[in-house]
């Protein structure tokens, strides 16, 4: 009782440190057809929310995302006593018990998908825009409409599902010529952020699938007008993140020339993708590695980072001198080159690597940005670069002193901002040492 009681108070004392600028609402949506583990997960979340980590004066929606009703509302009392809280949340905390005992106790064929009636939902969470406002997306990143088998993420009823992903052109449309169409309702969330929270990172067949899911929502709710926030299987940091305004999100662009209304395939892992997986996992050399991609593409000049601080995601840029869009993970294949593979599980043993189809000359500038940095990580975080040119490779070190990233944000005044570190690198050219 007293351990309980002292997080009840530090709960209350940390969340006055929020200040007034945060998230005035949480709209969260739930599956009735999640898993009973990932159901349990979430009810023992939501109780420690109403009870302990929620700031005080804060304001709870729980919906049921394929029913599209409410399950119970809570507003937290901005006051320091126990007694109080507990009384003001009881009654929504019974209602939200006797949900989750009848959803683990469901049954059927979409039972532990985690799927949302869509594209419904959205019109539920249309309504509750208004001032500051987070929608909270528990359950799964893949649709399926079991009247539009062909237009769903994957076919549950599948001994072997096929993963696919909606082209750019369904967004371009209208929700009667695709349901994944946003023309007419663009601004429909406007201002809204959003955090999906999925079971777990196996979800995925492929690092290459979950960035092209990523990417699609992430574009989506542009669209809408809200912010794809968060997009990950860590429930503490979501709930932790739910209540600040401003965070970083993608950077990724809608390809207008799109034209072609499909659902597409992820792309399979061919050998070199499978040896990448190896290298993620600590098993294959990355220096050999990176050697590895150069020569398969050709590359006349290529450019990578490794870096070995887990909980931590570092992105890879390179501009060419005059250009203002950079080859990176939302910019992954141009004229000049490619980016190959962002990883952001952050295990401490990345590799991100830029080849390029020119040589080497000094109108190239690689940065690195620190996309996101754990509450756990201490002192800088310490990495190298790698340089692959004429044949040769050069590795050389680099160090970033922030405490937290900043999503790729602020590239114009990168050479001011901390998140962004200049990677100096020689390389030949006409026979002479030269530097970006």
């Amino acid at each position: 009782m007293r351990t309980i009681l002292h997080l009840f108070l530090v709960g209350l004392l940390m969340s006055n440190l929020h200040g007034s600028e945060r998230i005035e609402k949480n709209v969260i949506v739930v599956s009735p057809h999640s898993s009973v583990e990932e159901l349990n997960r979430t009810w023992k979340t939501l109780q420690r929310q109403c009870l302990i980590d929620s700031p005080g004066n804060s304001h709870f929606r729980i919906l049921d995302g394929w029913e599209l009703t409410l399950i119970a509302e809570v507003k937290i009392p901005d006051s320091m006593n126990k007694k109080l809280r507990i009384s003001q949340v009881a009654p929504a905390l019974n209602k939200m018990k006797s949900w989750f005992v009848q959803a683990a106790h469901s049954k059927g064929p979409l039972k532990g998908t985690g799927i949302f009636r869509f594209p419904e939902f959205i019109d539920l969470l249309q309504r509750e825009v208004e001032g500051k406002t987070a929608a909270t997306l528990v359950g799964s990143p893949f649709v399926v409409i079991p009247s539009e088998p062909e237009l769903s993420f994957y076919d549950p009823a599948s001994e072997e599902p096929e993963y696919v992903y909606p082209s750019d052109y369904h967004m371009q449309l209208n929700r009667l010529q695709s349901p994944y169409g946003l023309v007419g309702r663009e601004d429909a969330l406007k201002g809204m952020t959003v955090h999906l929270l999925y079971k777990e990172e196996g979800i995925f067949k492929s690092l290459v699938y979950k960035q092209q899911v990523h990417r699609f929502w992430a574009l989506w709710f542009e669209t809408l007008g809200a912010s794809l926030f968060g997009f990950g299987a860590d429930c503490n940091r979501t709930f932790s993140d739910v209540w600040k305004v401003n965070l970083p999100k993608p950077a990724f662009e809608l390809n207008e020339n799109d034209t072609t209304l499909e659902m597409r395939n992820a792309q399979r892992p061919d050998p070199t993708e499978i040896q990448a997986e190896q290298v993620h996992q600590g098993q294959v050399d990355r220096v050999e590695m990176f050697e590895a991609e150069a020569s398969r593409y050709g590359s006349k000049l290529s450019v990578g980072i490794m870096w070995d601080s887990p909980n931590v995601d570092l992105d890879l840029y390179v501009w060419e001198k005059g250009l203002s869009k950079p080859i990176y993970f939302g910019n992954g294949t141009t004229s000049l080159g490619r980016h190959l593979r962002d990883y952001r599980d952050a295990t401490g043993q990345e590799l991100e690597q830029v080849v390029m189809n020119q040589a080497a000359t000094s109108d190239f500038q690689a940065w690195v940005n620190t996309y996101f940095v754990g509450e756990n990580v201490t002192g800088p975080i310490k990495g190298k670069v790698l340089i692959s040119s004429n044949g040769r490779t050069e590795v050389s070190g680099f160090s970033i002193d922030v405490n937290r990233g900043n999503g790729g944000a602020n590239r114009a005044n990168r050479q001011t901002d901390p998140h962004w570190r200049q990677v100096v690198f020689c390389c030949v050219e006409g026979g002479k040492q030269i530097a970006n």
